[in-house]
């Protein structure tokens, strides 16, 4: 088993950490179980996933991880609640990109990148599933829009954040875990552009290239200067590894490159805690006394098993294990990956 493996590899604390007993052996493997547990935990009637940290706010991210769940759990009724009370709340006005995040009647109209990626993603996924051109449609617009609005101006396509408020003449700021690679093949066959093949080059250089601190790891947060090419951790966002970065990790791992350089610099400091740590300042090399939360140690699980090429879904946290929505979010991503990619040797 993973966990096994683990513990050779210099990782004995996770073990208990991850809860690799009872509980998981109970736990149900399949998506529908997990989109069972998610939705009745996070899902309101009218199709808003209500994080449990902030009740009265809902993000772009969130909803989208809903849509990803429901298409993979073949649950179109949910799906279509959830993408109705989306498009009816927080889509822009001036293209098919959704406001990032509303709360309590207030809307922040900027978009976030990452989350219509994902977004985009699910519904070419539910157009294809469940024959729906409509669907399939609504994920081409979206995806067209993130090229049209998202990408940096210059001859490097490089995802933003953001279509605002993240570059002017002389710098980016530019977030190594908003680019969701194993999205991109799905999005150039349903809205082809020759300019997918170029942004997944770029981001792949980039999440290769921006590794910092005494872990080699890549950033939450990184600065561009656009007269040299040079990069740096970003000023103004705190200098660390944390599960936004550690969004990087899983979309190498579920790209299908769990061997490469930022993985194994991820693996290499996991082990070296002995646990994963909720961050890990790359400034002043500091690591964060409290534990990280059930999605990091998904990461992490799913890192390990990826760089061998196996492993059994026993060794990954159960969702039940998630203390907020963004721990929810990265456990579930975890267990879609860890399907897609084939890392079990039974069907799980």
């Amino acid at each position: 088993m993973a966990g096994h493996s683990l513990k050779r590899r210099g990782l004995p604390a996770l073990l208990p950490l991850l809860g690799a007993g009872g509980a998981q052996a109970a736990h149900p493997a399949g998506p529908e179980a997990d989109w069972d547990w998610l939705r009745g935990r996070f899902l309101a009637a009218e199709g808003r996933m209500v994080p449990a940290s902030r009740p009265e706010a809902t993000e772009s991210g969130f909803q989208a991880v809903g849509l990803l769940a429901a298409v993979h759990a073949n649950d179109l009724p949910r799906f279509e609640r959830i993408l109705s009370w989306s498009l009816a709340t927080l889509r822009r006005p001036d293209d098919h990109l959704w406001a990032w995040r509303r709360e309590e009647g207030s809307t922040d109209s900027n978009n976030s990148t990452h989350a219509d990626l994902m977004a985009a993603w699910a519904l070419v996924q539910a157009g294809e599933r469940w024959r729906r051109a409509d669907l399939r449609r609504q994920g081409q617009a979206m995806a067209q829009d993130v090229l049209a609005r998202c990408l940096l101006p210059g001859d490097s396509p490089l995802l933003l954040p953001a279509a605002g408020g993240f570059f002017n003449p002389r710098r980016g700021v530019l977030s190594p875990g908003s680019m969701v690679l194993p999205a991109f093949p799905a999005l150039a066959k349903a809205a082809p552009d020759r300019r997918w093949e170029h942004v997944r080059a770029e981001a792949l250089s980039l999440i290769r290239r921006a590794r910092f601190g005494p872990w080699l790891l890549p950033p939450d947060w990184l600065e561009l200067d656009r007269s040299n090419g040079r990069l740096t951790l970003a000023t103004g966002w705190p200098p660390r590894f944390s599960a936004i970065a550690a969004g990087a990790v899983l979309h190498l791992c579920w790209a299908g490159l769990g061997r490469d350089p930022p993985v194994a610099a991820a693996l290499a400091f996991w082990e070296g805690q002995g646990e994963v740590p909720a961050w890990a300042d790359l400034r002043e090399g500091r690591v964060a006394p409290q534990p990280g939360h059930a999605g990091l140690r998904a990461v992490a699980r799913l890192a390990e098993a990826a760089s061998l090429g196996r492993g059994t879904m026993d060794s990954l946290p159960v969702l039940a294990d998630s203390e907020d929505e963004e721990a929810a979010g990265l456990v579930l991503l975890c267990r879609m990956a860890w399907r897609e990619i084939g890392l079990s040797r039974r069907g799980e």
